[in-house]
């Protein structure tokens, strides 16, 4: 899977590169959500995914970029307009300013989209991690390291919120909740963790003594996630080290 991954991943992001030499990106004319309307496979319109009366984004990034994805029946498949909603915890494709929701039951997707320094950036996600609260094995999660035996994965969610103003305008507009998980492979385990080292030592008991060797060596700035990906890797190789 992580082959054909890659080797989708590739073709994607040569249709990226065409997509900028042409002058325009995947989906992004300026009306991302405001002047799209969202369909479901079936041409019905669905009414709250794109909450145009809120202001902001229900999507992972305003641009559309270039989806790799693996149905849970193995099939895979690239398409270069795709999103995924944060809002609704699904992939969506845009076809012509209609929107459509990816409603093959899907294990993992990437989607590739161009930065504001003309570069990519890359986005991996997989659900079928155990449930945790109100998240069940369909929820999925954002991949930021994935070892032998230690994944680091964040949850991204977009809720409504709603302000006024000294006026008493009222305004809705999609905020941000973030959370990081630590998931053990093994033992099919999915720890929360906030970006503490109390909190990781708590979650991973048995990785107190290598989590003092490291910290006694780096000082880790728990508020990156770059920093903690170091740190879990660390830890995924003492439990590859140790068998």
């Amino acid at each position: 899977m992580k082959t054909m991954m890659i080797a989708l991943l590739s073709i994607a992001a040569g249709t990226v590169h065409a997509q900028i030499a042409s002058g325009k990106l995947a989906g992004n004319d300026g009306a991302a959500n405001k002047f799209y309307e969202f369909y479901d496979n079936s041409g019905n319109k669905i009414k709250n995914a794109g909450e145009a009366d809120v202001n902001g984004t229900p999507m992972l990034k305003d641009d559309w970029g270039v989806g790799v994805v693996k149905f849970k029946n193995g099939k895979e498949f690239v398409d270069s307009f795709m999103n995924f909603s944060l809002y609704e915890n699904k992939l969506f494709f845009s076809k012509n300013n209609k929107i459509f929701i990816v409603s093959v039951p899907t294990e993992e997707f990437v989607i590739t989209y161009k930065n504001e320094k003309n570069g990519f950036d890359k986005y991996h996600f997989r659900n079928g991690y155990p449930a945790f609260e109100k998240n069940d094995d369909n929820t999925f999660y954002e991949i930021l390291y994935e070892g032998q035996g230690l994944q680091l994965l964040r949850w991204q969610h977009k809720k409504i919120n709603e302000t006024s103003d000294y006026g008493g305008v009222r305004a809705r507009e999609f905020s941000l909740v973030q959370q990081l998980f630590v998931y053990q492979g093994k033992e099919n385990k999915l720890s929360d963790i906030n970006s503490t080292i109390a909190s990781i030592k708590k979650n991973l008991p048995q990785y107190t003594s290598s989590i003092d060797e490291y910290t006694s060596m780096h000082k880790v700035n728990t508020k990156d996630p770059q920093q903690l990906i170091l740190l879990i890797a660390y830890l995924d190789g003492k439990t590859m080290a140790s068998k």
